[in-house]
């Protein structure tokens, strides 16, 4: 005969199995593949910085363009003296003429020109053209003194106005340097017509 006190673990056993059993039905499996797999969920990276915008470039002051702009200003001063003089007129006129004709004006092609024009000019000529450059820097520096750049308004770059003081057409002609590539700014306009003064007397 059984013991009472046992009956109550017997039938303990078969609920028991019943509820393990009706966990493992519910139970949610996590395979590979699955949501909730660990390998499933993307990695944290960290935020990229954002970049910082380039720097605007700045504007070439050093082009041999200019530097003909402003030679041929003061060209054209000096040769309104009376007394103006070169050693090989025949020279200069034709690369005068050359110049206001050339279709484009590269770097290379302005230093050229440039070598060309003084190689004419001789020891009196380039006298002449300094003392016209000088008196042509020192105009514009007086401009620049009156002028409101001299009081800082907030204009824009000091060279952009000094520069334009010193060439035939002023800010026009420093604007189109500065924005078509390989621009000739001989061919037309005041440029030009500073050349042609300068032909003009050396064909007297």
């Amino acid at each position: 005969m059984t013991p009472l006190s046992s009956r109550p673990v017997v039938r303990a056993v078969p609920v028991l199995m019943g509820l393990l059993a009706l966990s493992g039905a519910f139970a949610i499996k996590i395979g590979p593949g699955s949501p909730l797999s660990p390998r499933s969920i993307p990695p944290q990276t960290a935020p990229r910085a954002a970049e910082e915008p380039a720097a605007p470039a700045q504007p070439e002051w050093d082009h041999p363009t200019f530097e003909l702009l402003v030679t041929a200003s003061a060209l054209r001063d000096a040769a309104r003296r009376s007394d103006f003089s070169v050693t090989h007129p025949a020279d200069l006129k034709r690369e005068l003429v050359r110049l206001r004709t050339l279709p484009a004006l590269s770097p290379a092609a302005a230093q050229a020109s440039l070598a060309a024009l003084h190689a004419a000019l001789g020891p009196t000529g380039e006298r002449q053209l300094a003392e016209a450059r000088a008196q042509l820097e020192r105009r514009a520096a007086l401009q620049l003194a009156s002028s409101r750049l001299a009081r800082d308004e907030g204009l824009p770059d000091r060279a952009f106005y000094r520069l334009a003081f010193q060439v035939p057409g002023g800010q026009g002609t420093v604007q189109a340097v500065l924005d078509g590539q390989d621009f000739n700014p001989f061919r037309q306009g005041l440029p030009a017509s500073a050349l042609k003064l300068v032909e003009s007397k050396l064909a007297r």
